[in-house]
């Protein structure tokens, strides 16, 4: 019969790290409030009237607003808990709000109209989303060369360490 193994191991979480998840977490809520002020009148402008009269500013506000709250709670999550669980959960969001903020520029580009949103998500969001994507795989890597350095020289005490290093490194 196989083992079930759980992981508890809580991931390190560097300074770098921890200065980009709060700025994060400000800067998308900047991006919601820069939406939220100008849908209604973006909506009206660019879209049939039938159609605009679903953007009103007041709910659009709600319903952003509800969205960060649950990215501030998988930011807190992620940053108490520390396991990895919970630092998925925190990057299904950074994902989440980086793929938002692409869909900003290219229909940008693509419409040539600024749409709400689109100076917040060019200079904040997806600079937030890239950092964080470039440290997280920065880390896997480094921690699968020091798990490899551990598997590499199994009798001495330095590779008890390099694994122990490793599987804390898990993530971030």
């Amino acid at each position: 019969m196989m083992e079930e193994r759980k992981s508890n191991a809580r991931i390190l979480i560097s300074n770098t790290m921890l200065i980009l998840i709060w700025a994060s977490v400000a800067a998308f809520a900047l991006h919601n409030i820069e939406e939220a002020v100008h849908i209604e009148s973006w909506a009206q402008a660019s879209m049939p009237a039938n159609i605009a009269q679903y953007y009103k500013t007041v709910p659009y506000l709600l319903a952003v607003a509800l969205l960060w709250m649950t990215y501030l709670v998988c930011a807190v999550w992620a940053l108490k808990a520390g396991t990895s669980l919970a630092m998925g959960a925190f990057a299904i969001g950074v994902a989440a709000i980086t793929a938002n903020a692409l869909v900003h520029i290219i229909a940008n580009l693509i419409l040539r109209q600024e749409m709400p949103g689109f100076w917040s998500a060019t200079f904040l969001i997806l600079p937030f989303g890239v950092s964080m994507a470039w440290l997280a795989l920065k880390n896997v890597y480094l921690a699968r060369i020091l798990h490899r350095a551990g598997q590499q020289r199994p009798d001495s005490e330095g590779a008890g360490r390099c694994r122990a290093q490793a599987s804390n490194l898990m993530v971030f």
